[in-house]
């Protein structure tokens, strides 16, 4: 019998091959981890209605990130932000039915980690982006 926890809570979770991260999810979130042998990827997800439109967190490690700023046609707009405490450099597009914030930040082993917040309603975007950067480095 399996269940998904969808209560607020603290999870240590490895975003990248061999690093733990502290990450905080509010009620209604869960997540899917899918891991080959050079790449990894992680999905948060809030649980909603039916009706209710989506909101995901994805986070790449790799060394071969790709945008998902395609499907937008004006170019994204830079905003300053914060993951792990350092300062970063979003990008944010719009269009009719989206919104994408995203940052790739490449480290000097030639991997990357491109972290991508998707959502069809402005008003989740301000609490997907706390999650992103509450994020605490464990190891």
């Amino acid at each position: 019998n399996r269940t998904i926890n969808l209560k607020p809570r603290t999870e240590n979770i490895s975003l990248e091959m061999n690093h733990q991260y502290n990450i905080h999810l509010p009620a209604n979130y869960s997540y899917t981890v899918d891991l080959t042998h050079d790449f990894k990827v992680t999905n948060f997800y809030k649980y909603t209605d039916y009706n209710t439109k989506s909101s995901e967190i994805t986070f790449y490690s790799g060394s071969y990130p790709s945008s998902f700023a395609r499907k937008y046609k004006k170019p994204g707009i830079p905003t300053k932000g914060f993951f792990l405490k350092q300062e970063i450099e979003w990008y944010l597009y719009e269009n009719d039915q989206s919104i994408l914030k995203e940052v790739i930040i490449s480290y000097e082993d030639n991997t990357d980690l491109h972290i991508a917040i998707t959502t069809e309603d402005k008003t989740n975007l301000e609490e997907l982006t706390k999650i992103v950067e509450s994020i605490k480095f464990l190891n």
